[in-house]
């Protein structure tokens, strides 16, 4: 048997060292996928697997690809997008080197940052890095369709705390590892929205898409994600509005919009006439039911009362709570000195003005998640971090708007942004995430293919007038 373990790890290696030198952006497949999955090992030293697959896969792109090299330091280290985030770093390195008094953690998150911003803006570059970036997103929604599936399966709906526990995290080095349901339904999103552009601008046929858009809406369905659905919606209406048949395109966000309305009411038709079981609590049409219907309905005055099993008082759904939520932490927030109003609180600053909430009669207590990614900016980076990331955000979506309107990307990384961005909206730090920082990167990628665009283009063009002249010179000649 152990003759049978050290063959196989020697295969193992042997198959890393070839693919880590020869095609590596197959390995990057595999690393995108643990950040988008956010799946990660155990290994000895100071990093993660994640952490030390990126750092790898960052020095083989760079150190070994003389053109790889030179792109970065002609063009990203010269682009006004990449100074901005990477001022937004520095203030966060430097307010927590200061506030947590230790240097190994914030600095370690800096590098990772920047790195990860660099790696982000390389991969996009390359055909080879485009597919696999594509692909590894697609399978982590697929995955996490199925973990879903599999949870209904075994459960009949997502109960509790609202987790679900996804069969591939038992292979980490950890006792028991649940994750909140909307991530799921995140993840299935993203994908869809990648398949729907595929299938939206002719790159991919009906044969493929729409397989895989039934799967991935499933799960979207199955997460009752709302800040999902909010999120895919806005893409595909910015998927639809960008490209050159405009009429064409609006009639596609009429339909969208009126085959969506039709479901939502329909299954709510569907579901209080026929489907409706008062005794059943659990079951997975009720969840969806209460999560879609209900929970959205307390915003207007009207609900259906929910009681915690324990104190048996009424419970307060996830949206009217997000608000009061994100209230209560900008008036804490604010009332900091101006320093920490400027200039935030650092990594894990929010600790230190989020709620607790106290369990079994105030023994024990867990920091209740901020529910709003904007807010997690403002607290750990003030209102200066905020202002830089809001106007770099906005300014990369809106110019790489215009450019999707002239040419059709393999790897368009600004709807997938955009999700995330809508997303984090209700959710907590995920724009603040190594994901994150390598999307931005992927997006300046975008600038970069569009100024080679334009140069090949003028170089055509001017080929072209180089021909219809040389004619007209031998014709004077003769």
């Amino acid at each position: 048997m152990e003759i049978v373990l050290y063959i196989g790890a020697f295969l193992f290696a042997g198959l890393f060292i070839f693919l880590f030198i020869e095609k590596p952006y197959y390995l990057s497949g595999i690393l995108i996928f643990m950040m988008v999955y956010r799946f990660n090992l155990a290994v000895p030293g100071p990093l993660d697997a994640r952490g030390l697959l990126l750092v790898l896969l960052f020095s083989r792109v760079i150190l070994f690809d003389k053109t790889n090299m030179q792109t970065i330091f002609n063009y990203l280290f010269r682009n006004k997008y990449f100074w901005q985030i990477f001022l937004f770093t520095i203030i966060i390195l430097v307010v927590s080197l200061l506030r947590l008094q230790t240097f190994k953690l914030p600095l370690k998150e800096f590098i990772l940052a920047i790195v990860s911003i660099t790696y982000g803006f390389i991969v996009v570059l390359d055909k080879e890095g485009q597919k696999t970036f594509l692909y590894a997103i697609i399978v982590a929604g697929l995955v996490s369709v199925f973990d879903l599936g599999l949870h209904y399966y075994a459960t009949g709906a997502i109960s509790g705390r609202l987790t679900l526990i996804r069969p591939l995290d038992l292979l980490m080095v950890r006792k028991k590892i649940t994750v909140n349901h909307n991530f799921p339904g995140l993840l299935s999103g993203v994908a869809f929205a990648f398949v729907y552009y595929k299938y939206n601008k002719e790159q991919w046929g009906k044969i493929v898409a729409y397989p895989l858009l039934f799967l991935l809406g499933s799960g979207i369905f199955m997460s009752t994600s709302r800040s999902t659905l909010l999120a895919v919606i806005f893409v595909l209406f910015f998927i639809n509005i960008t490209g050159k048949k405009k009429t064409h395109s609006f009639k596609k966000i009429f339909l969208i919009f009126i085959s969506v309305f039709i479901l939502y009411v329909s299954f709510y038709f569907i579901y209080t006439n026929f489907l409706y079981k008062p005794g059943v609590k659990t079951n997975i049409l009720n969840t969806i039911y209460y999560r879609l219907y209900e929970e959205p309905a307390q915003i207007f005055g009207s609900e259906q009362k929910v009681y915690d099993k324990y104190s048996h008082n009424s419970k307060e759904g996830s949206i009217k709570f997000r608000i009061r939520k994100a209230k209560h932490d900008l008036d804490k927030f604010t009332d900091r000195d101006f320093i920490d109003q400027m200039f935030g609180l650092g990594d894990n600053g929010y600790k230190e003005i989020g709620q607790k909430r106290f369990i079994e009669n105030g023994k024990y207590s867990y920091l209740l998640d901020a529910h709003n990614g904007l807010t997690m900016i403002l607290v750990e980076t003030g209102f200066v971090g905020l202002f830089i990331f809001l106007f770099l955000s906005f300014s990369l979506i809106i110019k790489l708007m215009k450019l999707y309107n002239k040419y059709n990307y393999n790897l368009p990384i600004m709807y997938l942004y955009a999700l995330l961005f809508i997303y984090t909206l209700g959710q907590n730090g995920e724009l603040r995430s190594s994901l994150s920082f390598l999307l931005i990167g992927g997006m300046i990628g975008n600038l970069f293919e569009h100024e080679l665009n334009v140069e090949d283009e003028e170089e055509t063009d001017l080929s072209e007038e180089e021909s219809e002249v040389k004619p007209h010179k031998l014709l004077g000649q003769l």
